[in-house]
């Protein structure tokens, strides 16, 4: 085959890739020659800047840290910039494929449920389910599971753990938890009267100042965040009790039905965490995450 010949069947080839063809009619030969060759430089560029097949999404997580999903390590007790936990670690394992471009978003919770629900976020990790949630959103199959509890003073109800959570936790005493979270898997009436705080980690200040005289908090959560702290020594304090009637909650990733990326994120999703969980890497992931796990299981 001349040259002449494998330049012109070359260029038809890239032609046709690159959708340009009409701009090629009537070139000479030697005119088509330099713009293959500069096609054949622009090429690796195009690749890298559209990243065919690669889907891009954000995903947003609670700004405040949320151990042992997501917080910030500490360095000789402060505070760092660094990332780490679960979520972080889970969604690497899981979306690592050269399918998917991770961008993780950090925002206020309720902000995080309205941008997913209004499709300018692709999902939001670590939600609980209730009716609203699954009609609004699409829901991975649960990755993991946590413990709903009521944490308190032990000098405050010594007698609790043996009379049992009252039907009412608000008759007992003023009852806290976190603006935007979904309480109603904590076995109470769905009008319980909750004062709702920004920062999770406020829970054992506002206890020990009798702001609250109870904190709805998951076990796990409770545990991490002594730990992360430094606080064990609270537990002589503190006192956590499950509620519920002791059952595990499980937690989803919810997904924007309006995300162009909605079914395949669901669907790699679930294989990954089906992975995961198939070969032990899921309960060690998380058995990592909560290991020396502090703070007393009943007064």
């Amino acid at each position: 085959m001349s040259m002449a010949k494998a330049t012109s069947n070359a260029l038809d080839k890239i032609t046709r890739l690159y959708s340009i063809r009409i701009f090629l009619i009537g070139l000479s030969m030697n005119s088509k020659l330099f713009l293959l060759l500069l096609l054949f430089a622009w090429q690796p560029c195009v690749a890298t800047h559209l990243e065919v097949g690669v889907k891009a999404i954000r995903i947003c997580i609670d700004e405040t840290e949320y151990p042992p999903l997501n917080y910030f390590i500490r360095l000789d007790g402060q505070k760092t910039t660094v990332n780490a936990g679960f979520d972080i670690e889970l969604l690497r394992r899981v979306l690592a494929s050269s399918d998917w471009q991770v961008n993780l978003v950090a925002a206020p919770w309720p902000r995080c449920l309205l941008e997913v629900e209004q499709g300018r976020l692709d999902a939001a990790m670590a939600a609980s389910a209730n009716a609203e949630r699954r009609a609004t959103f699409l829901l991975s199959r649960p990755y993991f599971y946590l413990s709903p509890s009521v944490a308190f003073l032990t000098e405050r109800f010594p007698l609790l753990a043996e009379d049992g959570i009252p039907k009412r936790l608000d008759s007992l005493g003023r009852v806290c938890g976190i603006r935007g979270f979904n309480y109603a898997y904590y076995g109470q009436p769905d009008d319980l009267d909750i004062a709702r705080s920004n920062e999770i980690f406020q829970f054992s200040d506002l206890l020990l100042k009798r702001r609250c005289e109870f904190f709805l908090i998951n076990r796990e959560v409770f545990n991490a965040i002594l730990r992360l702290e430094g606080q064990e020594t609270l537990s002589a304090k503190l006192a956590i009790l499950p509620m519920a009637g002791g059952a595990k909650v499980p937690f989803y990733m919810l997904v924007s039905r309006r995300s162009p990326h909605a079914q395949a994120l669901v669907e790699d999703f679930n294989q990954g965490i089906d992975r995961l969980e198939k070969s032990g890497a899921l309960a060690r992931l998380w058995a990592r995450f909560t290991a020396r796990l502090g703070g007393k299981v009943a007064p």
